[in-house]
């Protein structure tokens, strides 16, 4: 590492929830950022400052903006561009926090889709792919199957579960997250319904209810390898253990009642239940089918 990309990554884990790969992560999408700076001109002055922080210290708004407009032009992905955005952010924030720049740079610019989003929107999981993934899964895997499935939890989450988050009596289970703790609205522990499938595995493979200690003793990444290998002999490769959690909210962003038009869960109560604001349930969860749109205003006898 350099020196900057040190002393950032130090910062972080001292002064965040984030994961040490989360940090690796952050710091892995801003040294292609550093690299396209090598031969730009910075105002005079900021020779020290480049010495300890970087060339991107030194970066100007414009800058910032001229290097966005060329990962576009290269094709990268809206999403891989938010990704280097967020982990800007970070850096020009920590700048600020030990004093290197009084200012941050606005980087209040919008990411667009371009022609390299055409297209590539990534198939989401039907109810006959988690049916092949629930027959494929084995002994406890099915267990930790079923949580991602019906909790909608991320992979931390599941890590952390342990049997005494299961309140039978209450029919919860409740979560905590390492990811949004310590966030005010949508954050920290949180709790989920217990579906039937998930009782019965939980019944099946926690001997004992009370139990304080972990109940997967396995890494978030062995956890991604499970569901990788069953993705993989189903054919289904693209299979990540998000796509469970994204499936989960959908099913219950969708649910409604007994008329078959009014949804059981306000976006309130989904923000609380998954962690999120109910604008991303909204524009990333969601899935509305058009066919049952035209149903409910035909049935309903809407006319403008």
């Amino acid at each position: 590492m350099m020196i900057w990309e040190s002393r950032f990554s130090e910062f972080l884990i001292a002064n965040s929830t984030l994961s040490e790969q989360t940090v690796l992560q952050i710091v892995s999408r801003l040294r292609p950022f550093s690299g396209w700076l090598k031969g730009h001109n910075f105002p005079s002055g900021n020779t020290d400052r480049i010495k300890k922080y970087g060339r991107i210290a030194a970066a100007s708004e414009s800058q910032i903006r001229e290097y966005f407009n060329v990962l576009t032009s290269d094709g990268r992905v809206a999403g891989y561009r938010q990704h280097v955005k967020t982990a800007v952010k970070k850096y020009f924030d920590y700048l600020v926090d030990v004093g290197a720049i009084k200012a941050k740079p606005s980087l209040e610019f919008p990411i667009r889709k371009s022609a390299a989003d055409t297209g590539k929107e990534k198939p989401r999981l039907s109810e006959e792919d988690v049916q092949l993934f629930r027959d494929a899964a084995i002994g406890r895997d099915r267990f930790l199957l079923e949580c991602m499935v019906c909790l909608g939890a991320r992979v931390h989450e599941i890590e952390l579960l342990r049997a005494s988050d299961f309140d039978i009596k209450n029919n919860i289970v409740r979560l905590r997250s390492t990811k949004t703790e310590g966030k005010s609205m949508y954050g920290g522990a949180r709790s989920v319904p217990i579906t039937p499938m998930l009782m019965e595995a939980f019944v099946e493979f926690a001997t004992d209810p009370d139990n304080n200690e972990r109940l997967f003793k396995i890494t978030k990444n062995r956890m991604g390898g499970i569901v990788k290998a069953i993705a993989v002999s189903l054919g289904l490769d693209w299979v990540s253990p998000h796509d469970f959690r994204h499936y989960c909210i959908t099913k219950f962003s969708s649910q409604t009642g007994g008329d078959g038009y009014t949804p059981i869960f306000r976006e309130g109560e989904l923000s609380k239940m998954f962690g999120v604001s109910p604008k991303v349930i909204a524009e990333t969860y969601y899935h509305p089918n058009i066919k049952d749109t035209v149903d409910k205003a035909m049935a309903s006898g809407f006319t403008i």
